[in-house]
């Protein structure tokens, strides 16, 4: 039977613990200094005292999960290996294999894909995906799927393992990634004479050239607008800000922040290519966030909409 450590230093941290509010910013930063110290002390105490050698890193990971869960719904701890993958989307730096895969029972199959990488490297309709780099991906739950066929930047490599109808044995296939025009504006249209429609998937760097064209090409400069930015979590500020200078007058104040650190103001230093005349409705929910309520309150701060 395990031996049960005793972490002496959870009594000095309950008991460091006080019902009352900060007094002021001198207060907070010994309180805050406090329980720094006593994560590094549970930290250490299990990494010495513990049993068993325990590997801390997931651990850490959890810790850092649980602070950021009480913050707001909007701040999320991103691991390194997901931070990665969402600064290649927002970068346009995203690589694919040109195939479309779906989950037949309890196996990734390739259902079908345009003249790209995975056909030239021999992928065929039909086969079964049962490695991706070497890990087994038959069976896996639901919340693990989506990260079965992982993404990576142009040039890249990536080897399947597949199972095809007729071959006695599975056929490893290294496929090398290539840029897959992914456009983050998913949806335009002209809702009536004069209207126009445009839906942002999210705020990339190709965001506002994106949203420019569709507005003076596709749309012919409509001077009525509708922005649907419903389920749109954000992304780069930088966007949100050129896309805001398209409608707001010359000077006008995008975007300010005040309290603890550096404050920021960002004006418009372009002319618009909006109409001043023009009219935009912007639409939001509770999961427009980040970029999305920068852009939607510019908009509406300076009178745009």
């Amino acid at each position: 039977m395990k031996r049960v450590v005793v972490l002496l230093f959870a009594l000095a941290f309950a008991m460091s613990v006080q019902a009352a509010k900060p007094e002021g910013p001198e207060d907070l930063s010994r309180r805050n200094k406090a329980a720094r110290a006593n994560l590094i002390k549970a930290f250490d105490n299990i990494d010495r005292d513990y049993v068993d050698a325990v590997d801390m890193s997931p651990l850490m990971e959890e810790a850092i999960r649980a602070m950021t869960e009480r913050l707001d719904p909007h701040s999320v701890y991103v691991p390194a290996g997901e931070a990665e993958r969402e600064k290649i989307l927002m970068e346009g730096r995203y690589g694919g294999v040109g195939a479309e895969a779906q989950w037949i029972r309890d196996t990734m199959t390739v259902v079908g894909f345009g003249m790209g990488p995975a056909e030239r490297a021999g992928v065929r309709f039909g086969d079964r995906i049962v490695s991706v780099d070497g890990r087994n991906v038959v069976g896996l739950p639901e919340d693990e799927r989506a990260q079965a066929f992982p993404s990576g930047a142009p040039g890249s490599k990536v080897t399947f393992e597949i199972v095809r109808r007729g071959e006695p044995t599975p056929i490893g296939i290294e496929v090398v990634r290539e840029r897959i025009n992914s456009p983050s504006v998913v949806w335009a249209h002209h809702a009536e004479a004069g209207v126009g429609y445009i839906k942002p998937e999210l705020f990339s760097e190709s965001t506002a050239g994106e949203f420019r064209e569709v507005w003076e090409r596709q749309m012919g400069c409509v001077p009525k607008l509708i922005i649907d930015l419903r389920g749109n979590g954000g992304g780069n500020v930088e966007t949100a800000v050129e896309m805001a200078s398209y409608f707001l007058p010359k000077s006008a104040l995008i975007v300010s922040t005040e309290g603890r650190g550096k404050q920021l103001r960002i004006e418009n230093h372009k002319e618009p290519i909006f109409p001043a005349e023009g009219r935009v409705a912007i639409l939001i929910d509770e999961r427009s966030a980040s970029a999305s309520e920068l852009f939607a309150g510019a908009l509406q701060d300076g009178g745009a909409c």
